[in-house]
């Protein structure tokens, strides 16, 4: 076998698995824009309030009656299941809306502070959303898995633990109006 064709079949099976990931990673993904419609009537549904369903740059949170969430979420194997991701976040913000926990006052705070409040408070959240919502607890329990052993492997080999991220679960309090 020449030089050429050995180099010609190594790219192009490079190529050939880049697309077949590609494919499958596409096949996966649960596009904002695909189902907000959708989503922004569930949450109506559920609130009793005018919700609207806008893109995050990242985790999100509620503001007043607009919902933030991820504009794509394909951390999951299947389309089903990063689909159920956003399901329970738009029941864990109508939970939270209802309860009103968010920044009452008008300061400005950091990204962390907000993060780590949302952490805080997901407690009486879940334990709300549970009960209304029993489904949730198999949904939650199956992401706060995922991201536990997510933090597991990308510590593998280091002295110190990545801590779990759970702001793709809880998101950031945000302002009220």
């Amino acid at each position: 076998m020449a030089l050429d064709e050995y180099i010609y079949g190594k790219i192009a099976t490079f190529f050939k698995k880049r697309k077949k990931a590609s494919v499958e990673s596409d096949a996966r993904t649960v596009k904002l824009t695909d189902i907000n419609a959708r989503l922004s009537i569930f949450a109506r549904a559920i609130t009793g309030s005018p919700i609207d369903i806008y893109p995050a740059t990242r985790e999100g949170g509620y503001k007043n009656n607009s919902f933030f969430l991820p504009q794509i979420y394909s951390e999951l194997d299947t389309y089903d299941d990063n689909l159920s991701f956003y399901l329970f976040r738009v029941l864990y913000l109508s939970v939270q809306k209802n309860l009103d926990i968010n920044w009452k006052d008008q300061g400005e705070r950091s990204l962390e502070e907000s993060q780590q409040k949302a952490l805080e408070s997901s407690a009486k959240i879940l334990k709300e959303l549970f009960e209304e919502f029993p489904i949730t607890e198999k949904i939650h329990t199956e992401l706060l898995t995922y991201y536990q052993e997510k933090s597991k492997r990308s510590s593998k080999g280091k002295k110190k633990s990545n801590p779990v991220d759970y702001t793709w679960l809880y998101g950031k309090w945000m302002h009220n109006s």
